[in-house]
């Protein structure tokens, strides 16, 4: 009877042992379950907080970029445009006093009044600006730069900006009937005065674009540079 009695019991706790495993086996799958919710979560999170920050960063990176470059253009473009005179120079060889501005829609050339640095240096510059291989080029000259034999080794060349594709001037003075015009390209034959703005857009590989207006220092038509022309025009 006891040996009944013994094998009864111990069925009874094995019975009791294995529902107490398959209970804690359910609630430790269970809980693996949440866990890897919850990690999924977290990763999802922080995935997509990771994706925000690169591209705020990115967009950072970018707008610094381009400051930067208008920053390096806007000083060049301060420091000698608002200072642009007129300047005559008597070639020998032509035999004729030419003026030393060259106005394109896509280059320029012109003398530009700057503060001095060296004795050696003079109170004028002269300032060629141009489009090569997608970089935006300043050449730096403190004799004149002659258009018309024109070599682009002959200064010291400083690069404004790079992924440039394209330049654009226009040239504004006032007309016969004293409105303002704006010109593609400045005709340095003809004209023995310099333009009284100077507007630059400088279009970039991206599709964007930026405009640089700026007035110059000695004005068209009736003065140059502190000294008054009187034309027979009304």
């Amino acid at each position: 009877m006891r040996t009944i009695k013994s094998k009864n019991t111990r069925s009874a706790t094995a019975r009791l042992l294995n529902r107490q495993i398959v209970a804690i086996s359910s609630f430790t799958l269970m809980e693996i379950v949440v866990a890897v919710a919850l990690i999924s979560v977290v990763f999802i999170t922080a995935g997509t907080a990771l994706s925000g920050v690169q591209q705020s960063w990115n967009t950072v990176a970018r707008h610094s970029d381009s400051l930067m470059r208008s920053i390096m253009i806007d000083k060049v473009v301060n420091a000698s445009f608002r200072n642009i005179i007129p300047f005559n120079w008597k070639d020998r060889k032509l035999f004729k006093t030419q003026q030393i501005f060259f106005g394109k829609s896509d280059e320029i050339i012109f003398a530009t009044k700057h503060r001095i640095n060296d004795a050696q240096e003079g109170g004028i510059r002269f300032i060629y600006l141009f489009v090569e291989d997608g970089q935006l080029i300043a050449m730096y000259q403190k004799t004149p730069i002659l258009y018309w034999e024109l070599n682009k080794e002959s200064g010291n060349s400083e690069v404004l900006a790079d992924n440039v594709r394209s330049i654009e001037f226009s040239y504004g003075d006032l007309n016969s009937q004293r409105e303002l015009e704006w010109l593609d390209e400045w005709d340095e034959e003809r004209e023995r005065f310099i333009p009284m703005a100077i507007q630059m857009r400088v279009n970039w590989d991206d599709n964007t674009s930026d405009v640089w207006l700026r007035r110059t220092a000695g004005s068209s038509k009736r003065s140059n540079f502190g000294r008054k022309y009187y034309s027979n025009r009304n």
